[in-house]
């Protein structure tokens, strides 16, 4: 079993938004090479980068790629994982395509200002949760 990131991504990124995890579910499941080494790689796998994910929630921004990445993981052998990530996918686009609009025509000290203020408020509200916890 040939495992190749570039080409797992390349063939992920060139699917259509909507579509392109249970087309890959698809893919996988006619694949003849395919064999159940690969399933328990990509479980395993995925539920070690779920975790790292859970850890890193504390912190504002890294946890969310890791959680996408497992979930491409697991729908990679899952039709109903697929089909979660299918919804979600399209979700994200129609919230964030907006979003993205706004930042693109911020000038650059507007997005520097952006981040900054953003990453203080986070910070402060982790800070405040944290000291209620305790």
């Amino acid at each position: 079993m040939k495992f190749s990131l570039a080409k797992q991504w390349r063939s992920l990124s060139s699917g259509t938004p909507g579509h392109r995890f249970r087309d890959r579910y698809y893919r996988n499941q006619k694949d003849p090479k395919n064999h159940w080494t690969g399933l328990i790689l990509r479980f395993v796998l995925a539920a070690v980068i779920f975790t790292a994910a859970l850890a890193l929630t504390v912190i504002p921004g890294p946890a969310t790629p890791l959680f996408f990445i497992a979930g491409a993981l697991i729908a990679t052998d899952w039709l109903w994982m697929a089909k979660v990530m299918d919804h979600i996918e399209v979700w994200l686009r129609k919230v964030f395509k907006p979003i993205g609009k706004f930042w693109l025509r911020l000038p650059v000290y507007g997005r520097v200002l952006l981040a900054i203020t953003t990453t203080t408020i986070s910070i402060a509200t982790s800070i405040t949760v944290y000291r209620l916890m305790h």
